[in-house]
């Protein structure tokens, strides 16, 4: 009985200790300060982007995975119910007509002129860009986020929409 009284602190003890080590993990990620261009057409840094205390970030890194973007962006009802968000697609490095070409054609697909706004491309190699964000996936699968004004992530997602990961997110949304 002695050995339990005495393991049971101890193990108390880890468990708060790894915890906070998970927690710390969680909240040191930070929103990488890659060149983007908006759809628009207007270059920016990835953070600058982040105007609100908490904007839903959905990164993709194929047009596969737009499918997965547009259902989250349909779960969550982001537009209609006016929740800050931001389209991130991740495309690796090209040439500077391909970039344009690639801009030239979401353009003519993104008919609402504040949306070309909210779809920031960047053209990083996507290894790279998980690394900065300690995101898994090796790019098989689309991220919700949900990142701080900071540049700090909240709350990081993988894969497609479910309505545990939407409820979660939008938990996440609304924590000050």
């Amino acid at each position: 009985m002695q050995r339990l009284a005495f393991r049971m602190p101890l193990l108390a003890a880890l468990l708060g200790f790894w915890f906070l080590i998970g927690s710390a993990q969680d909240g040191a990620a930070r929103w990488p300060a890659f060149e983007a261009e908006t759809v628009a057409g207007r270059a920016v840094k990835l953070p600058a982007l982040l105007t609100a205390p908490r904007t839903v970030v959905l990164v993709a890194y194929s047009e596969e995975q737009q499918q997965d973007v547009d259902r989250w962006m349909a779960a969550l009802e982001l537009k209609s119910r006016n929740i800050p968000w931001l389209q991130v697609p991740v495309l690796g490095r090209t040439n500077p007509f391909f970039q344009n070409l690639i801009l030239t054609g979401l353009r003519r697909s993104l008919p609402d002129k504040a949306d070309r706004e909210r779809v920031a491309v960047t053209f990083v190699e996507g290894d790279e860009f998980r690394r900065s964000l300690a995101l898994g996936g090796e790019g098989r699968v689309m991220h919700a986020l949900v990142v701080e004004r900071s540049g700090a992530v909240a709350l990081r997602l993988d894969g497609p929409h479910t309505p545990e990961k939407g409820a979660r997110l939008l938990a996440a949304l609304a924590t000050p």
